[in-house]
């Protein structure tokens, strides 16, 4: 009796974790921004090792007229800010994703300082001291989760992310396994691979080893005005750190993408840069004009853009050559 009186405990409480609606604060924050016409916005909630996580999803308008699968892409906002950041009109998500049909996940990070969620901008993606809440699990969770009560294509999957969101799509790739969903492409906008921070320099420097990951498709754009991270590398205009240069990151997803000859050596593939005139460059249509932008084609393909006047932000014209690339995959 004693047994089945437990689990009828137990079945309530899980019960009730699945059928909790998101909090009013965050149901705010995803309804904070206008989609395109007959396209939708709600915020979701996904349970992660016991705690309560959210999101919002953005439904394009086919989404209620068909049972077919949609593309998916999962966006990751920048440190100290939060999942409505990346889903403003200036940043051109949602439009690119309502004219592409897919089916887009703004995740929601967690509060640096307590570990919960906060709805402010003061959101980042590190696990060093949140491991109850790992945003590496809820990631994982977040795609299983959308995958069983959306209709998308859970094994056509895009990642993109801003600087911190970047980082974590990169920390994500070398946690990836076969049993993860497949990644098609990924398309981000700065992020650091390796960082000697200037308060805890004794502890070496914080490195990702992206060579640790599985071979994908990448975009990746630096702003050569970006003090936050310098496109040479060298020290933060907060000068709190020293991060290693963009071009170091490209080759190691050059390095990570080589198709590797009979004798071991490494084929670093055909290099093609791409020149920007009046404002496009073949098959990249809507770069700013004096971008450089080079591709690299191995057994994946690797584009880095660099743009000479931009800072650390996600430019407004970076959507529509993102969702591009993703169609090419």
């Amino acid at each position: 009796m004693r047994f089945f009186k437990s689990l009828i405990i137990l079945i309530t409480m899980f019960s009730g974790q699945l059928q909790a609606a998101p909090p009013a604060g965050f149901v705010t924050l995803c309804g904070g921004v206008v989609p395109p016409v007959g396209a939708t916005v709600s915020a979701e909630e996904v349970m992660v090792q016991g705690v309560a996580r959210y999101y919002c999803l953005f439904k394009p308008s086919t989404y209620a007229a068909t049972d077919a699968k949609h593309r998916v892409l999962y966006v990751f906002h920048g440190g100290n800010q939060n999942a409505q950041r990346l889903m403003l009109a200036s940043k051109g998500i949602m439009d690119e994703a309502e004219a592409h049909d897919y089916v887009v996940v703004f995740a929601q990070g967690t509060d640096q300082d307590s570990c919960g969620i906060d709805y402010t901008e003061n959101a980042n993606w590190t696990d060093t001291d949140c491991a109850a809440v790992s945003n590496v699990e809820y990631t994982r969770r977040l795609m299983k989760r959308v995958a069983a009560t959306t209709q998308v294509e859970e094994n056509h999957v895009q990642l993109a992310g801003f600087s911190g969101g970047s980082k974590h799509i990169y920390r994500m790739g070398t946690q990836w396994s076969a049993t993860d969903k497949k990644i098609r492409s990924l398309a981000t906008m700065a992020g650091s691979v390796g960082k000697l921070s200037f308060g805890r320099h004794r502890d070496g420097v914080e490195f990702i080893n992206i060579m640790e990951g599985k071979q994908v498709n990448a975009m990746l754009l630096q702003g050569g005005s970006d003090n936050r991270m310098p496109i040479n590398g060298g020290i933060s205009d907060r000068e709190q750190e020293i991060s290693v240069g963009f071009e170091f990151k490209v080759g190691m997803f050059r390095a990570l993408n080589a198709a590797r000859a009979a004798n071991g050596a490494i084929n670093t593939g055909a290099s093609n840069e791409l020149p920007v005139v009046a404002g496009s460059a073949v098959g990249l249509v809507g770069l700013p004009v004096g971008s450089i932008a080079n591709e690299y084609v191995d057994a994946k393909t690797v584009i880095s853009i660099e743009e000479p006047s931009l800072g650390h932000s996600w430019p407004s014209w970076y959507a529509p050559v993102a969702f591009d690339f993703f169609d090419r995959f």
